[in-house]
Order: C-alpha cells, then structure tokens, then sequence
C-alpha cells in the first residue's frame, strides 16, 4: 500500500481508490440508458483498457471507426470526458471491483 493509502486510513487499495473518486466528485450518472452493442464495447474498455479501437473492433466483427462512435456515444451519454475515465466511473458505480489481489478488474454489471 502506498503512503497516501496509508495517510487516508485505507485499508486496501480499493478504499484508497473510492476515497480518491470521490475527491474527484465523479458524478453517478444513469449508465442504465446504453445499449446493449454500447455495453458490450463499455465492458471490453473496462476490462481491458489499453485495447485500441481496432482490437475492440476485432472482438466484436465491427470497423474502428464504428467502435469510436460507440465510445464517443457511451461517454456523452455518461458525461465523462475520456475512455480512461470509464473504469473510474464503472469503479464509483459498482460495475467492476478489483480483484482481491488488486491485480485485475472483476465485471459485475450485467
């Protein structure tokens, strides 16, 4: 654990890490309005989120191009700013958690 985990009183880092989202005062935005097509390429950036558009285009049969109108839908509808805030708000709303070892992330919505 690191010294600003420590200094916050955590005691994993996933406390460490909902402390800090909530310094962010990352709002809980309805992520119930995606479609399912936006889920799917939601959970692969949560997942996995140094895969590029082409590699997410690949899993799911469909252009770059085609996935970064997805990605650019999911983050107006969510009003995030980037991909990378997406595990941030995933995190802040119980869609993923970290695995117990703090090594990976756990998906949790369905």
């Amino acid at each position: 654990m690191n010294r600003k985990a420590k200094k916050h009183g955590s005691t994993s880092y996933e406390n460490y890490l909902n402390h800090y989202f909530e310094s962010l005062n990352i709002k809980k935005m309805s992520h119930e309005r995606l479609t399912e097509r936006e889920r799917s390429v939601f959970r692969i950036l949560v997942e996995h989120q140094t895969k590029t558009n082409e590699e997410i285009g690949a899993l799911l049969n469909l252009s770059p191009h085609t996935i970064a109108a997805y990605i650019r839908s999911i983050l107006v509808k969510l009003h995030l700013e980037s991909r990378y805030e997406l595990l941030a708000y995933a995190l802040k709303n119980g869609l993923c958690a970290l695995s117990p070892d703090n090594k990976s992330i756990i998906y949790q919505w369905n």
